[in-house]
């Protein structure tokens, strides 16, 4: 019966491939969903993963602002005390998605948003530096002209104010990581999330 739907609902049919293939990579290890996503082509699952990014007649829409950890660093201003910290975090398999740093008199600030901030606090921790963590909001709007000013008028028109932001990305990328934080974050993250539904569905 499960063979019979998979053959008549393409969903079904990728549905039933990743469970075959989960199973099967389980006696060796217990696999995470993109250890099997690697093993598995899922074409009507990867094409409702696309949908959800964009908005009508193919457009990129602004995808959802969303809570984050950040990282706040704060250190002698020494040559060499960024390498150590990029150094401490390699060794520990974590990724940088984001990062900014400037000098305020004798000492260094340095905040950045990663995959892990708990094994990060950790890693930094143990090796004596002074590391907290902070709220922030992350989004990934479209990579072209406009999209800051877009969200920094919205927040303005609040009256919410903005602490901080730093953003990341490549010239050939179609998206960017943008970081930031506000004196409201929820207020800000339910004011944006409104505002790029409403562009999704054409009311803005």
């Amino acid at each position: 019966m499960t063979e019979e739907l998979a053959g008549r609902d393409p969903i079904a049919h990728d549905l039933l491939r990743f469970l075959e293939v989960g199973k099967s990579l389980l006696i060796h290890s217990r696999p995470s969903r993109r250890a099997i996503e690697s093993h598995v082509e899922m074409p009507c699952l990867q094409r409702n993963r696309q949908r959800a990014y964009c908005g009508r007649e193919g457009k990129s829409a602004m995808l959802k602002t969303r809570p984050a950890k950040e990282v706040v660093i704060r250190v002698p201003n020494a040559i060499g005390t960024l390498n150590e910290i990029a150094r401490t975090l390699a060794d520990k398999g974590i990724n940088i998605l984001a990062i900014s740093s400037w000098v305020e008199g004798v000492q260094a600030v340095i905040r950045l948003v990663t995959d892990d901030s708990v094994r990060v606090l950790d890693a930094l921790r143990a090796h004596k530096y002074d590391a907290r963590e902070a709220d922030v909001l992350v989004t990934e709007p479209p990579h072209k002209p406009g999209m800051l000013h877009r969200m920094t008028e919205k927040l303005a028109q609040a009256d919410i104010d903005i602490h901080h932001v730093y953003a990341t990305a490549s010239a050939s990328q179609t998206q960017c990581l943008l970081v930031f934080a506000t004196a409201n974050n929820d207020r800000a993250m339910v004011l944006l999330n409104a505002s790029a539904g409403a562009a999704v569905t054409g009311r803005a």
